[in-house]
């Protein structure tokens, strides 16, 4: 089985391009039977889902909605992942 891992600093609930396009290639690829993987950053209290791994996020000055992720965290969470 083919295995993807993604990685992101911003995914859903945060709503632009990047979190529709990341949702769009993981069912695509789901479709065609590849385990995707995403990491991508906490913005609050995300329910657990299935295939994402949700990791510590910051807050940034001025912008209520993104996230900076841990770089450490990420690179972290990815060698779990892989």
């Amino acid at each position: 089985m083919l295995r993807v891992l993604m990685i992101s600093d911003v995914f859903f609930p945060r709503v632009n391009g990047v979190s529709t396009s990341i949702a769009t290639f993981r069912r695509a690829l789901a479709e065609q039977g590849v385990e995707v993987r995403l990491i991508a950053p906490r913005y609050a209290d995300e329910a657990e889902e299935p295939g994402i791994v949700r990791i510590a996020g910051r807050r940034l000055p001025l912008d209520p909605e993104d996230r900076l992720a841990d770089a450490r965290a990420m690179h972290a969470a990815a060698r779990r992942e892989a």
